[in-house]
């Protein structure tokens, strides 16, 4: 004889979409999206948790409650900055249900340009990919001549090969850094 010991309610746990667990994102601010339950419910609230180990002992960041978005997915864009190179562990709930199962990502921050070699006088321009926390980024000649210095710069950033005076740099090698981290590399500027 079988007897169904299921209270129901594991229908309304909520599984959880992206990141995929053990993602490397590059971002310090991630967009966590879960998949809405199935309860005929429009108006259910979803929680996010984030924390330092998979034990949730150490909660890093705890949404408020987001209202159910219409396309099958709620996401949630963490507010403030996560430390790199670290992993978390993150679950979500609607309403008051259980928590989702458990899923991790790594943090890992990469700043770049792009394209390099770079033509300036046919009028390409280099791409700065930054971090979502604002960043100092310095450009300096290959004999520590500064070029440029741009303060507290987000998101993307595009130089168009000018120094700080606004004359264009002339052709060879340039260095940047991210001053206070590890982040550095070189541009190639051809003719």
């Amino acid at each position: 004889m079988w007897v169904d010991l299921s209270t129901g309610e594991e229908d309304y746990i909520t599984s959880l979409s992206k990141p995929a667990d053990g993602a490397l994102v590059l971002t310090d601010r991630p967009t966590l999206a879960t998949v809405n339950v199935d309860d005929d419910n429009q108006d259910n609230d979803y929680t996010f948790q984030v924390a330092e180990d998979a034990g949730f002992s150490t909660v890093v960041r705890t949404s408020d409650p987001i209202p159910e978005r219409a396309n099958g997915l709620t996401k949630w864009k963490i507010r403030d900055p996560l430390p790199a190179g670290r992993t978390y562990y993150w679950r979500a709930r609607a309403d008051d249900y259980d928590y989702s199962a458990i899923s991790s990502f790594t943090v890992d921050v990469r700043i770049y340009a792009s394209p390099n070699p770079v033509y300036f006088r046919r009028g390409q321009v280099v791409t700065f990919h930054m971090p979502e926390t604002a960043v100092d980024l310095l450009i300096q000649t290959i004999s520590g001549e500064t070029v440029r210095l741009e303060r507290e710069l987000t998101g993307d950033w595009t130089w168009s090969g000018t120094n700080s005076a606004g004359l264009p740099v002339a052709t060879g090698i340039y260095l940047w850094y991210v001053p206070g981290t590890p982040h550095k590399g070189k541009i190639v500027v051809k003719p």
